[in-house]
């Protein structure tokens, strides 16, 4: 009965030891176009089941600095992350999504989601194949439409001065021709 205790014993060990290199299957989109005014959210998909407490961390770029790290569990649905720029993190099944606050355009990046779980054993990370957060080109056309609805009105409140300096020339040429501008003297009319 003891090597067959030992043997179930190795058994366990190789299984849990097979279990502790096993990677936590991690995706999310491959772009997000995000308008100006707005906050990007993405979405980080994970394998875990419930009631787990999982690490979030945000990174970015090719040498992937943290942008925003957070610790969140299951039964708590919403946790605020700090890091590079303020995040806030959202429990969904399956999912957690990310709000990132102060996004604009000089960030434009690939963005990784890299997921580790903390609690309960065995310990597991997977890292996403990233996102490309830019943000959306048509706000970019709205300063052109100002600029030329602003160079319209100018223009055509141009054209008028000049159409009201005109007709001010034509009016005093005219006024000067009908006034002799000699003056003679007459004789009186009055005591003949």
């Amino acid at each position: 009965m003891e090597p067959f205790c030992r043997l179930i014993l190795v058994f366990l060990w190789v299984h849990a030891a097979g279990n502790l290199t096993e990677e936590l299957k991690v995706t999310q989109p491959g772009l997000l176009e995000v308008s100006s005014t707005k906050k990007p959210t993405l979405d980080c998909t994970h394998d875990c089941e419930d009631d787990v407490e999982l690490k979030l961390t945000i990174l970015k770029g090719k040498d992937k600095t943290t942008v925003c790290s957070g610790t969140i569990i299951s039964s708590n649905q919403s946790i605020d992350a700090r890091g590079l720029f303020h995040c806030q993190m959202k429990w969904l099944p399956n999912k957690i999504s990310v709000i990132i606050y102060g996004f604009n355009s000089s960030l434009v990046n690939n963005y990784f989601c890299k997921i580790e779980k903390m609690y309960p054993p065995p310990y597991q990370c997977g890292v996403g194949d990233g996102t490309v957060i830019y943000i959306n080109s048509e706000d970019r056309k709205c300063p052109l439409f100002l600029f030329i609805l602003v160079v319209g009105i100018l223009g055509f409140l141009l054209l008028l001065s000049v159409a009201y300096i005109f007709v001010l020339i034509i009016k005093s040429k005219t006024k000067k021709t009908n006034v002799n501008p000699v003056y003679e003297q007459m004789a009186p009319t009055r005591g003949r």
